[in-house]
């Protein structure tokens, strides 16, 4: 199991234990069903004592500094620093895991789930914090239509985070003016977008980027985003609004 797969049980093990005294079952942790009687006890005291040791290793794993912000970083529409830091980052890990140059990158706005990131040491918690849902990073091929449609979509919604291929204005809920490394949509044209599966599977009203071939990284956004701060750990966390979405 990845780790940071293990992770993300061992953090929803711990809400599921520390919210209720009558847990049921937990299942699935390596090949093993374990029974948790509520005879156990009327309180949480067996139950903290069963998870203690995980606890213990979930603290130290996600209290683990893994690089510097070098200034707040914050969430907004229709652009912003957190978003601009988040999506150009996962354009250069996912062109390198996907062995193909990517036109853009987007990240629905929703799928980023804290509003800020602190100038300073960042652990690895703060990672699972901002992306808690275990989200692949897709390469998804599509035409000039589709491409421009997926942008139409991202304006009707106010604008998500998009990488620096990508540029364009919104006006009544539309998008204009769009342009992909500098140049207008060109009419057949293949361009290639890397996004969380989420989108790439229909959700946020993608369902037309359903059937698009596509390529399967095998990689969490999430572990991307890790890999990429690890990697670039002297080189403080840092971004500019500059004006990709107006």
């Amino acid at each position: 199991m990845h780790q940071y797969n293990r992770f993300s049980i061992l953090i929803g093990l711990l809400s599921l234990f520390l919210t209720t005294c009558k847990v049921e079952h937990l299942a699935n942790i390596e090949p093993s069903v374990y029974q948790i009687e509520p005879s156990m006890g009327s309180g949480s005291e067996d139950i903290q004592a069963m998870i203690a040791p995980y606890k213990v290793q979930l603290d130290s794993e996600m209290n683990q500094v893994i690089g510097i912000v070098g200034m707040e970083l914050t969430k907004t529409m229709p652009e912003s620093t957190l978003g601009n830091w988040l999506v150009d980052l996962l354009q250069e890990e996912t062109s390198k895991v996907s062995d193909q140059p990517i036109d853009f990158t987007l990240q629905n706005y929703g799928g980023i789930r804290i509003s800020s990131i602190p100038k300073g040491p960042i652990n690895r918690g703060k990672i699972f914090e901002l992306m808690p849902f275990d989200n692949m990073a897709v390469v998804v091929e599509l035409d000039a239509n589709h491409t421009r449609k997926l942008i139409h979509l991202m304006a009707a919604d106010g604008g998500w985070p998009v990488s620096k291929g990508l540029s364009y204005q919104i006006k009544d809920g539309k998008a204009e003016h769009i342009k992909i490394h500098g140049q207008p949509i060109e009419e057949g044209r293949i361009y290639w977008v890397s996004m969380p599966d989420y989108i790439a599977n229909g959700g946020g009203n993608a369902e037309f980027l359903k059937d698009k071939n596509r390529i399967q990284t095998g990689h969490l956004i999430r572990d991307l985003i890790i890999q990429h701060i690890q990697n670039e750990q002297d080189v403080p966390q840092m971004a500019e609004v500059e004006g990709r979405v107006r």
